[in-house]
């Protein structure tokens, strides 16, 4: 995960004004408020989906994440911390969807990794002592 670029307020104030002037709020993405270069049409998403699943849009030769844009332009400001996406869906940018966590609490509401094979948190094969076992962590 690479690690999110804070903005002085200057810098979110600039981003903001350029949000608001291109972009549009369509609850659940960005579209584009008018045909501001020759890739992107008046009323279409803007931005990219990337390998990681995240939307990305790109301000001035810098990419950001489609759902912290979507939080400035709700807010006025970017969150302190992370964005999580409650439902899982990193495409839906609905305002019920999104909401400022810590790190740690984002972690906690991570998708099941593929390889675990209990289909349970914390639960993991002993192939030793030919059992189950459970871990828990505690902050």
């Amino acid at each position: 995960m690479s690690k999110l670029r804070i903005f002085t307020e200057s810098e979110q104030a600039e981003i903001l004004a350029i949000c608001r002037d291109r972009f549009v709020d369509c609850g659940t993405h960005l579209a584009a408020r008018h045909k501001y270069s020759y890739r992107v049409e008046a009323g279409r998403r803007v931005g990219f989906t990337r390998h990681d699943g995240y939307r990305h849009v790109k301000i001035n030769r810098v990419q950001h994440f489609e759902h912290r844009l979507c939080w400035l332009m709700r807010t006025g400001a970017f969150p302190a911390e992370q964005i999580d996406h409650v439902n899982g869906d990193k495409l839906n940018q609905s305002p019920g969807n999104l909401r400022a966590v810590s790190h740690q609490e984002n972690s906690r509401n991570q998708k099941r990794n593929s390889s675990n094979s209990s289909g349970h948190t914390g639960v993991y094969w002993h192939k030793q002592h030919n059992k189950w076992c459970a871990r828990i962590k505690v902050d």
